[in-house]
């Protein structure tokens, strides 16, 4: 048996945006009401141009401590998106960066933009910032 070679087997993950807070995601106005608006999280043109996966959401910023579903989708916002994955989670505290949240994404096509909605037990429209690590295929 072959020994394991990381370098050949694996791209490394990259983290967009990185050098800013996220995507603000907002949810519906009642607890747990269906999933907030969806919302561009990463763009186009900042993904691989070849097939890639997201493997975690980072979350920046929450509004509120809760617990909070993010439903990720790929596509452009125009035609309807595809599901791409989904965590479900509990915050709690609202300091700073938590800890990227495990998500395993389907295959996504290379240059196609991420998008992301949010629910949340609460009964007020929380919000959340959300980055994607993504690694190419």
């Amino acid at each position: 048996m072959a020994d394991w070679d990381p370098v050949v087997t694996h791209n490394p993950s990259t983290v967009f945006p990185d050098l800013a807070l996220g995507a603000t995601l907002t949810a519906g106005a009642g607890a747990w009401d269906p999933l907030g608006a969806s919302v561009e999280v990463v763009a186009a043109g900042d993904v691989p141009a070849g097939d890639y996966v997201v493997e975690a959401i980072v979350i920046d910023t929450p509004s509120a401590v809760g617990i909070y579903t993010v439903q990720l989708y790929y596509g452009d916002g125009v035609a309807p998106d595809v599901d791409c994955g989904a965590a479900k989670f509990e915050i709690a505290t609202d300091a700073g960066v938590l800890v990227p949240v495990p998500i395993r994404s389907g295959v996504v096509p290379g240059g196609t933009a991420i998008r992301g909605a949010i629910s949340s037990g609460a009964a007020v429209a929380d919000t959340l910032n959300v980055s994607c690590q993504f690694r190419a295929l």
